[in-house]
């Protein structure tokens, strides 16, 4: 046989094996080059198996706080209503009603939301008369303890006057066994999204620390198409 022939013959089998590579990274690198209008930056990875490649680990919500037929907790660094996050937020110190709205306590914020979710307001530590340990729903508004006291606001939560009597404040209850599995399936899931899994596809590392290596050796193997192919045109002319 000759150099050619056998040339010819292991240019058309890393032909056929190198395609399926190249395709990869074709249909990869177009997502790529259009991810922003794809919005693949915002979209979340919620496949279980992709999420367990990359190690996201989540501690489901044990306690939460039940405001007018609601669940308030904290997962993964954001604040849920039922199942849905609502803002970002460390822990959590209390939930109360007031007025048809939910009011969620963070030891240095506090979040106005209404039924469905949505953000109204954030107070912030300098709106507010100290960090919060607790919160509770009184007859003109809602109370906070601050530095041990309790102080109630005015209906603006602008004023606050200390409380004769401490009143009851909003008690953690264990929420229920769906509902923390929702919760942190939905967090879980927003920590990835779909471009940064589209980039470690495309450059390899998606498949381990071993992956590089492989697209670097195809790499090597689409450079040998192209210097054989150009011999063999070559040589036919």
């Amino acid at each position: 046989m000759t150099a050619r022939r056998r040339l010819r013959r292991w240019h058309r089998r890393i032909g056929v094996v190198s395609a399926v590579v190249v395709l990869g990274l074709v249909v990869t690198g177009l997502l790529l080059n259009h991810a922003p209008s794809l919005e693949l930056d915002r979209s979340r990875v919620g496949l279980s198996w992709v999420l367990d490649r990359y190690g996201v680990d989540i501690e489901p919500p044990a306690r939460g706080y039940a405001v007018d037929g609601h669940w308030l907790s904290v997962c993964g660094g954001e604040l849920f209503l039922d199942d849905r996050p609502v803002t970002d937020l460390a822990s959590l110190s209390g939930g109360v009603s007031l007025d048809g709205l939910i009011v969620a306590a963070a030891p240095a914020v506090l979040v106005l939301l209404d039924g469905q979710g949505g953000v109204i307001e954030r107070l912030a530590l300098d709106a507010l008369p100290g960090r919060i340990s607790e919160i509770a729903r009184v007859d003109s508004g809602i109370a906070l303890r601050v530095d041990g006291r309790w102080l109630a606001s005015d209906v603006d939560l602008l004023g606050w006057e200390p409380v004769a009597s401490p009143p009851r404040p909003a008690e953690a209850r264990p929420l229920p066994a769906d509902l923390a599995s929702r919760i942190t399936h939905r967090s879980r899931a927003r920590q990835l999204s779909w471009e940064r899994v589209l980039l470690d596809v495309h450059s390899g590392r998606f498949f381990g620390p071993f992956g590089p290596w492989v697209l670097d050796f195809f790499a090597v193997l689409l450079g040998f198409l192209a210097l054989s192919g150009f011999w063999l045109w070559s040589r036919q002319r």
